[in-house]
């Protein structure tokens, strides 16, 4: 077998239906939306991400070390959304009068 048929039989169902470069970007969205949800640390065993709660002691410590989250991105969202949400915001447009009076008052004009 060669390395394409392997890769080929691996694939799901779904990232066959949606295409390679669609996948991936599913793929970076999933992790994006995994690190807004905390998953900001680097697992030294497996290599993944996990939440600071998850990680082991290191070796050689009698502590467990301060790890927590810095969620920068949420905080931002939250103090856009709050600046966006906490005024009078609105748009004004002037209209502008394209026919005459004369074809604006007729009855066939809205017709």
């Amino acid at each position: 077998m060669t390395a394409d048929t392997v890769d080929s039989l691996l694939k799901s169902p779904f990232m066959e239906a949606i295409g390679e470069r669609e996948f991936q970007l599913f793929q970076k969205q999933v992790e994006s939306y995994n690190y807004y949800a905390g998953y900001q640390h680097v697992d030294p065993e497996t290599g993944q991400l996990v939440k600071a709660k998850d990680l082991q002691r290191p070796p050689g410590l009698d502590y467990d070390p301060t790890r927590f989250e810095v969620n920068y991105f949420k905080r931002m969202i939250d103090a856009k959304a709050q600046w966006q949400m906490g005024g009078m915001h609105g748009i004004s447009v002037a209209p502008q009068l394209i026919d005459n009076e004369n074809m604006r008052l007729s009855r066939s004009y809205c017709r």
